[in-house]
């Protein structure tokens, strides 16, 4: 019934949605929505499916986010391809990077596992093609804010479901672990603070359905009882008053940040004993394994140039003994999972220049967030400061978990990423304009002083 349900919305879904991009702008804008909402829901089917395998990737997977971001790029390609930026920002690092991870893929001991990711990592990046070139040309804000209401409470309802309907004692949400919904909400919740803060953009009820939601998420992050995901949550939001309720402080924005920091902290007090309890009885087997897998993804470093091949980690470990010796306390397991460290795994699957190339990527990325971060912190800055945060707690979480090569995961860094890019240059466009008009203002001066000395007037005519 799903391989039925999906080639239906392949077949007929996909061109219906192409034609309804190319009607009107409303249609366009609606499909965002749905484009941005459906990162949390399981809607695909693996191609030439490995079910038995431990690793990231177990097939050719294609997703109904998939066909709506064909659908949508191929609408602009066809509406406005004179307008486009063909190769956004960051897109040379990203070449670079998958290059890489083909060289490792077609030197490994089975190439059609690395095909699995690299196919994943082709559909990523046209999805932040698309978004980037979406939010330069026809900024869908307000659909953005739609599909991340859509999914904020969408995964609330599910996690306080599994914690006091179902009583599991770890919520895993819409996701397949628990691990993986702070490193997924992470990355824009930082951003729905940003948005309550700046008025101008959210009416008085939004903002109300934005703080439910924002409360939501950090429900839901500590509903799944990961310390890191407490700890930097905590920490981003913080990280973001700090930097955006200052400047121009007022009433609204003292009582928002008042009743934000009064709710955080009850939350805190209501579930102290929990968290506590957490981090007093986190099994020390899990520590232990997850510094087996480090220690053994540091040998595959060093013995492989180009590293054992792209999402073939968990292969490795299971089938050469040199590397399986590293496994003891995982040793009982008949196929091996994945190094949780996302720099240790990217280095022993593609080597050391794979490592380059990947912290390539980020570093570019995070590098112009940086850079336009300073300045009035209007919208557009409060957004670029948000996703920086926000991105930037997800490659510190990338040191504990490997998560992020989930498609959800990495569907969400693309579509925040790309959306932060193109905020920068819609920053740049600003400052261009007004250096500009700054510069022709200076020249008219000099003009009429040359004109009229002294700055007299002119004769009556």
């Amino acid at each position: 019934m799903k391989w039925i349900a999906f080639f239906g919305m392949a077949v007929v879904g996909a061109p219906l949605m192409f034609c309804l991009a190319q009607i009107s702008p409303r249609s366009r804008r609606i499909l965002f929505a749905i484009l941005v909402f459906t990162t949390c829901i399981k809607l695909s089917v693996n191609f030439v499916s490995s079910e038995w395998y431990r690793g990231p990737d177990r097939g050719f997977e294609v997703t109904v986010t998939d066909l709506i971001a064909l659908a949508l790029g191929v609408s602009l390609l066809a509406r406005r391809s004179r307008q486009v930026k063909w190769l956004p920002p960051t897109t040379i690092p990203m070449m670079a990077f998958f290059a890489m991870a083909m060289v490792s893929t077609a030197g490994s001991a089975i190439p059609l596992l690395g095909w699995f990711s690299l196919f994943k990592l082709a559909k990523a990046y046209w999805l932040y093609w698309v978004v980037y070139n979406t939010f330069v040309l026809e900024p869908p804000e307000a659909e953005l804010w739609y599909g991340l209401m859509g999914i904020a409470y969408y995964e609330t309802y599910l996690c306080l479901k599994q914690k006091y309907v179902y009583g599991l004692y770890r919520v895993y949400g819409s996701f397949d672990h628990s691990n993986s919904i702070p490193i997924y909400l992470i990355m824009f919740t930082p951003l729905l603070l940003a948005w309550i803060f700046n008025g101008k953009h959210l009416n008085r009820f939004k903002s109300v359905i934005t703080l439910g939601a924002l409360g939501g998420c950090c429900v839901a992050i500590l509903t799944t009882q990961s310390r890191a995901g407490l700890v930097l949550t905590g920490a981003a939001l913080g990280v973001t008053l700090l930097r955006i309720v200052p400047h121009r402080l007022n009433g609204r924005k003292a009582g928002i940040a008042a009743l934000f920091i009064v709710l955080t902290v009850l939350g805190l007090v209501k579930a102290a004993p929990t968290i506590i309890q957490r981090f007093k009885e986190a099994p020390e087997q899990s520590e232990l394994a997850r510094e087996e897998f480090n220690e053994a993804a540091k040998a595959m470093q060093v013995d492989h140039l180009f590293g054992v091949g792209y999402n073939l980690f968990s292969h490795a470990m299971t089938n050469e003994s040199k590397y399986k010796q590293f496994a003891e306390v995982m040793g009982n397991e008949e196929h091996a999972g994945v190094c949780h460290h996302i720099y240790h795994l990217t280095a022993a699957e593609t080597g050391t220049v794979g490592l380059v190339m990947f912290l390539w990527v980020m570093a570019a990325i995070q590098f112009r967030l940086f850079y336009r971060i300073w300045g009035q912190p209007d919208f557009a800055h409060c957004v670029v400061v948000s996703v920086f945060i926000g991105l930037g707690v997800v490659h510190v979480i990338g040191l504990l978990e490997w998560c992020f090569r989930l498609t959800p995961q990495t569907n969400m860094f693309m579509i925040v990423a790309a959306m932060g890019q193109a905020y920068c240059h819609h920053i740049a466009v600003v400052k261009k304009a007004a250096k500009q008009a700054k510069k022709e203002a200076r020249a008219l001066r000099r003009q009429t002083q040359a004109e009229w000395p002294g700055g007299a007037s002119s004769p009556a005519m």
